[in-house]
């Protein structure tokens, strides 16, 4: 960015809307930048915008953020999308209006403990082949209502996950966990649980049913998980529930018939699903029952009554 560039951010103090857009050799960001108080919402990566007042650069070779970053002290919305950076800066926790926040640094190895102090964030959407942890504690983010993480290195969730109180939407994303934390269940406000590619997930905790304003839980290419807890019918919540390239699940427990609410179930590509419980039967509100491409299923019971 050519210097003049640079020092003309220093009289830009009303900017709301700046767009860079493909804009492959910037490398760095001018050190006036944290100077833009009034900016509400900033892009920084190939991708659509949010929508009225944006910024908007292509990260490709964009490899730091500078510590004037968090003085960006009215920005809500943030989008990051960027393959060079590997830290993010020590205040980035002092976005203090920060609401909505996209993170794609594919390598990016860890978020600084500031992080844990973006009291007003509610949407939290982080994608890196590199972070294999979590803040402890993350649960400052007290208003957080939908996260959506998508970290292969990742191997475990921290405790602190359950604390998230406020949690309404979660999607976990090509994670390599075998097993959740035992306070994932305490995630009581939770409408809408995805697994999509947790090629290692072996189980889910019995204690499932306890998220008991679930609505919708989907589970895609978890190929090791072998079964599902009986208290899944605790989840009377339940709306819609999708499972699809499950390779290793030989049966969906009883406890199945007991989802009252439930108007969509959605089994794909589960290889050796031998059979559906009997009480599919009792799900008086299902609207939507979609089988394909379960090849060792043998019979279908009671859907007569449907």
């Amino acid at each position: 960015m050519s210097e003049r560039i640079a020092h003309s951010f220093n009289n830009l103090r009303n900017l709301q809307e700046l767009t860079l857009r493909d804009c492959s050799s910037l490398r760095s960001l001018p050190s006036s930048f944290g100077k833009l108080r009034n900016l509400d919402k900033l892009e920084i990566g190939p991708s659509a915008a949010y929508g009225h007042g944006t910024i908007h650069a292509s990260g490709k070779s964009l490899s730091s953020l500078r510590d004037s970053f968090g003085q960006l002290k009215n920005l809500s919305q943030l989008s990051l999308l960027c393959e060079e950076i590997q830290n993010l800066p020590p205040l980035f926790g002092c976005l203090k209006k920060l609401g909505k926040c996209k993170l794609e640094y594919w390598g990016l190895e860890s978020l600084p403990d500031s992080f844990a102090k973006l009291e007003t964030l509610e949407i939290l959407e982080i994608s890196s082949t590199k972070l294999n942890n979590l803040p402890n504690s993350l649960n400052g983010l007290n208003q957080l209502k939908s996260f959506r993480i998508d970290c292969p290195a990742l191997v475990e969730l921290p405790a602190s996950l359950g604390e998230l109180s406020t949690l309404e939407v979660l999607y976990l994303d090509n994670l390599t966990l075998k097993h959740l934390p035992n306070a994932f269940c305490q995630l009581t406000r939770l409408q809408s649980l995805r697994f999509l590619a947790c090629q290692n997930l072996e189980s889910m905790l019995p204690s499932l049913g306890d998220l008991e304003m679930m609505q919708e839980l989907e589970l895609h290419m978890c190929r090791k998980l072998k079964s599902f807890p009986e208290s899944l019918g605790n989840l009377k919540a339940l709306q819609s529930f999708k499972i699809s390239d499950c390779d290793s699940i030989e049966e969906i427990p009883e406890s199945l018939g007991e989802l009252e609410a439930s108007r969509k179930l959605i089994v794909i590509n589960c290889a050796n699903l031998k059979t559906l419980p009997t009480s599919l039967g009792e799900l008086n509100s299902l609207v939507k029952l979609l089988v394909v491409r379960c090849k060792l299923l043998q019979s279908l019971q009671n859907l007569w009554v449907i």
